[in-house]
């Protein structure tokens, strides 16, 4: 498993006031694309039964996660933990809920789009 610290398009870390607003709406709209094709899965329970039986899953995790969560997060078994340039409001907005701190992601191609954008 690898946790990354997640960056903006800027390059600046994700937590900072210099990560932009484009890196994180391009992040929220390639989670919206991957959500409606049926490939992103939402929230704590979801994920964690993804990563568990898929080992190819990129974990997404907002930047504001809980230690508590993130410290389990980090022991699945998963391809990547990847944190985003996004709090859990912002993801749960984007994901038409009120707090998603963690997503679930198993298609090739959407992965390599989160890559894309430095993440």
């Amino acid at each position: 498993m690898n946790a990354d610290q997640g960056h903006a398009s800027t390059g600046a870390p994700a937590g900072s006031p210099d990560a932009g607003d484009s890196g994180a709406e391009a992040v929220l709209r390639l989670l919206g694309l991957a959500r409606r094709a049926g490939k992103l899965e939402v929230g704590f329970s979801a994920v964690e039964r993804m990563a568990a039986r898929y080992p190819d899953t990129v974990v997404l995790v907002a930047r504001n996660m809980g230690a508590a969560q993130r410290h389990r997060v980090e022991n699945w078994q998963v391809r990547r933990v990847v944190t985003l340039p996004v709090t859990s409001e912002d993801l749960g907005r984007a994901m038409g809920r009120k707090v998603v701190a963690v997503t679930g992601l198993r298609d090739a191609g959407f992965a390599k789009g989160i890559a894309k954008l430095g993440l």
